[in-house]
């Protein structure tokens, strides 16, 4: 996505947060898993971890998506090569259910702490967290994380502890993402929420008058934060 790309500053960068905020159904994990299906497309190399704490991924979007973006750089899709992408999707990007916040941070500290470079800079052969975190090589390769969605385990950690100990698992796994993308150089990109002004229409509403969701100490996790809204283009949305 060329416009994408220009809002960015050339795309997404390791090193960096990116936030994407909007409400549901704008579009949040369809940009997610394309994000990831474009790093299968374009290396063989690196590898995309997506964690799903929304329960909104889903493999056959993903192969379409892949499907898709082979087919617009020219490449050929006869039974052949999609036997070799499907192959290569599996291995290159990896799906961990993470649906509450303290399993999100969890997972998000566990994988800063497999990302640790070794003393002697051998490569960790471990197998990590239960196969789905990948072993020391897969970890290597790693430049892509995502997150989708914060809001969603946020809502499903209320209902089970107090708002005072959500938001103490709410700042780690703020720290984490932070931590991820800045130490461990991983292109970072989550989702979240967007929170409108009361009583106004959502085609009234100007960017300054958005907040993310999660709160005000949740602002300053993204280096960068998008916002996505629904539009009509001659009555069809976009």
């Amino acid at each position: 996505l060329p416009s994408l790309d220009r809002l960015l500053g050339g795309g997404l960068r390791t090193g960096e947060v990116v936030e994407l905020c909007g409400a549901p159904g704008c579009g949040k994990t369809q940009l997610c898993v394309a994000a990831c299906v474009e790093l299968v497309a374009s290396t063989q190399q690196a590898t995309a971890l997506y964690v799903d704490a929304a329960g909104g991924f889903r493999a056959e979007r993903a192969w379409e998506l892949l499907r898709s973006s082979v087919m617009r750089r020219g490449g050929p899709m006869d039974e052949a090569a999609r036997r070799a992408w499907k192959a290569r999707l599996g291995p290159q990007l990896r799906v961990h259910r993470a649906p509450r916040l303290h399993a999100l941070a969890g997972a998000l500290e566990a994988l800063h702490a497999a990302l640790e470079p070794r003393p002697d800079g051998a490569a960790d052969d471990g197998d990590g967290d239960g196969g789905e975190l990948g072993d020391g090589a897969w970890r290597a390769q790693l430049r892509l994380l995502v997150v989708d969605s914060v809001f969603s385990a946020s809502l499903a950690e209320h209902g089970g502890q107090s708002a005072s100990a959500a938001g103490m698992q709410l700042a780690r796994v703020q720290r984490a993402l932070q931590l991820l993308a800045t130490q461990r150089r991983l292109a970072v990109v989550v989702t979240n929420n967007a929170q409108l002004p009361t009583a106004t229409k959502a085609a009234d509403v100007r960017a300054a008058d958005v907040r993310a969701a999660l709160g005000y100490p949740w602002q300053s996790t993204a280096h960068a934060r998008l916002w996505l809204r629904e539009a009509a283009d001659g009555g069809a949305p976009r």
